[in-house]
């Protein structure tokens, strides 16, 4: 995860390609 780090605000495993 943390792919972008963009998704940091999104729980573990809603971002995984973000």
């Amino acid at each position: 995860h943390y792919a972008s780090g963009e998704a940091w605000h999104l729980p573990a495993g809603a971002y995984d390609t973000i």
